[in-house]
């Protein structure tokens, strides 16, 4: 399903998308300054709370969620929203939930 005027839909996505990219660029750089990992399924040495951090506690899927949005804007594929709170759904309860604070 195309939109009518699409351009500035396109627009809106690829700012998106690049906003996504950026938050994800931000919290890889955070992490390596603070010399822990930035993988989820490895043990952190500390808990960051400086730099983007400090506005929120999971950069990396807000990002890559704030691309994926942008990507189905950009695209016009807006038939790839209805996945997208059941991808959301597994992150929290596999991915985020089972991480416990080690201290």
């Amino acid at each position: 399903m195309r939109l009518p005027d699409s351009a500035p839909v396109v627009w809106t996505g690829l700012l998106h998308t690049a906003a996504g990219l950026a938050l994800v660029l931000t919290h890889m750089l955070t992490c390596r300054r603070q010399r822990t990992t930035m993988y989820p399924n490895r043990p952190t040495r500390q808990l960051v709370t400086a730099g983007i951090y400090a506005r929120t506690r999971h950069p990396m899927y807000l990002g890559l969620t704030t691309a994926y949005l942008g990507g189905v804007l950009a695209s016009e594929v807006l038939g790839a929203l209805l996945i997208l709170p059941l991808v959301l759904s597994l992150i929290i309860t596999l991915v985020i939930a089972p991480v416990r604070c080690p201290w």
